[in-house]
């Protein structure tokens, strides 16, 4: 029995830590609104934000921007940790998934909220209720037979949601991420509102005059429709709510640098020598020795960009062309090349380009500098410039 237990405590503790390793922890100091000691953000992995609250929070939300000042940009991700129920504690632990870039610098908002009572929460919905009750009288004009709307369902129904996303803006739900917008029944509701005919009023009314009675049925369509839209608020506000109690912001701030390297390139490739591609065609082959590039050293940038380099470099031998022409090259008088090199395999690289020529001239002729393609294969080693230390 004690083995049994000792196998499955071994276990939970080997899952604990293989989940902890994939994230990066960062340590968040509330007092001095910085990360650690103002170490860089880890780049290119996920991270673990944790730090020390109050017992009074309980929800923490993290949000990344663009490193642009404060405007009102949408956030590149947000991550948020609320505290599980009936759990006391001073600790968060926020996990972002969002894989910052290297050698970027980030703004990072961080808001802490508080959870409040039934009765303030009542009042926040009445409040909201209120600002939409009175947007809607706003937007019902009055004709003989019929209610005019004075702007579209559409508009309507944005600007509807964004009286409910203002007027919470400073609260988060405990149970749901956030406010979706109003129905598609709402939507209709509106559409129905619209198109009703108040001249039918005198059918569903017996008392009054007919003046009377389409006032009546105006009434009941806008209440009808106004009981809709408090309802859908109320299921939003069913849930437990929070309020913004502080916010930090973190300018600017950067992350890891990013490795620097160049790769040192030996390989074996052909040069297509003529400018036309017919029988009498030839072609120069020799290994060369060049440099490459990385187009991207990030983790997260696109494979191509990651896998792809600029390349160039320096045939080791001269060429000769079908008229035993010596073809060598400017400067070095050796044939150069320019192009891309693409991984094939761990260490195996495919190059094409462009290779820089230049054939001797006759009967006092200057020599004659052409360019021609070029494709090959080489191996790399990548030598560290370590710009970052």
């Amino acid at each position: 029995m004690l083995k049994r237990y000792t196998l499955a405590l071994a276990a939970t503790l080997l899952s604990i830590a293989f989940a902890t390793a994939q994230y990066a922890t960062v340590n968040y100091d509330f007092e001095m609104n910085r990360f650690g000691e103002n170490e860089p953000l880890p780049a290119e992995q996920s991270i673990l934000f944790t730090g020390n609250i109050p017992e009074s929070v309980d929800i923490v939300e993290i949000s990344v921007f663009t490193a642009r000042g404060k405007d009102n940009r949408e956030s590149l991700s947000t991550a948020v940790w609320k505290r599980p129920f009936n759990r006391e504690g001073s600790v968060f632990n926020v996990p972002l998934n969002y894989k910052l870039q290297a050698s970027k610098a980030y703004d990072l908002l961080i808001g802490f909220y508080s959870t409040i009572g039934r009765e303030e929460q009542s009042e926040v919905y009445r409040q909201l209720t209120v600002n939409l009750d009175a947007y809607l009288d706003q937007t019902f004009g009055v004709k003989k037979n019929s209610i005019k709307l004075t702007r579209n369902t559409r508009q309507i129904i944005s600007d509807m949601n964004d009286i409910v996303t203002s007027g919470l803006k400073n609260y988060r739900s405990r149970t749901f991420w956030g406010f979706e917008g109003f129905s598609d029944i709402v939507r209709q509701k509106l559409n129905t509102v619209e198109k009703a005919d108040l001249s039918k009023a005198q059918y569903i009314f017996s008392s009054g005059d007919e003046e009377e009675q389409r006032r009546l049925y105006r009434e009941q369509l806008t209440n009808e429709l106004k009981q809709l839209v408090h309802s859908e608020v109320k299921f939003l506000m069913n849930s437990e709510m929070a309020i913004l109690i502080d916010r930090r912001y973190v300018d600017d701030y950067e992350t890891e640098k990013r490795s620097t390297f160049f790769a040192l390139n030996a390989g074996y490739g052909g040069v297509w020598l003529n400018d036309k591609l017919d029988s009498k065609s030839s072609f120069g082959d020799s290994p060369y020795l060049g440099l490459g590039f990385p187009l991207s050293t990030s983790t997260i940038a696109p494979k191509f960009f990651r896998n792809a380099s600029l390349t160039l470099g320096v045939f080791t031998q001269n060429f000769e062309n079908e008229s035993g022409d010596k073809i060598s090259g400017p400067i070095v008088n050796r044939p150069l090349y320019v192009g891309l090199d693409y991984k094939l395999f761990s260490f195996v690289r495919f190059n094409a380009g462009a290779a820089l020529l230049e054939e001797q001239g006759n009967n006092g002729d200057g020599n004659k500098i052409f360019v021609r393609p070029f494709i090959g294969l080489s191996a790399k080693v990548n030598i560290s410039l370590g710009l970052d230390k």
